[in-house]
């Protein structure tokens, strides 16, 4: 299981300073590999060991005019809407009814009422 930190970026403008700030930051010690998204203003950086220091990481930022931002970052799981839920259920149904048409489900019988 890789061990993961996302951190907050300001000043990040374009992909150009994504790249910069990719480059520069892999010759942090521990850092394995970074991912920098300037829409997002974020940067998840994946490490072996230990965790870099936020201090390490600031003080890189600042020599390319960069800082950590001062928001707290939480990282959610995107809920599932209401046409993924219908469109499983959906198939359920369309399975069931294919495999009740072609008598392989034995007990089809018993939910119509033929007890």
């Amino acid at each position: 299981m890789a061990n993961k930190l996302v951190v907050p970026i300001a000043g990040l403008h374009c992909r150009a300073c994504e790249i910069l700030v990719e480059d520069h930051s892999k010759k942090l010690k521990n850092i394995k590999e970074i991912t920098v998204n300037h829409q997002k203003g974020l940067a998840e950086i994946i490490f072996k060991n230990e965790e870099p220091s936020l201090k390490e990481i600031a003080h890189e930022l600042a020599k390319l005019v960069y800082s950590l931002g001062t928001e707290n970052v939480t990282i959610k799981k995107p809920k599932q809407n209401f046409s993924y839920w219908f469109s499983i259920m959906a198939a359920i149904i369309i399975v069931y009814w294919l495999l009740g048409r072609s008598h392989f489900l034995e007990f089809s019988g018993l939910i119509q009422g033929g007890f």
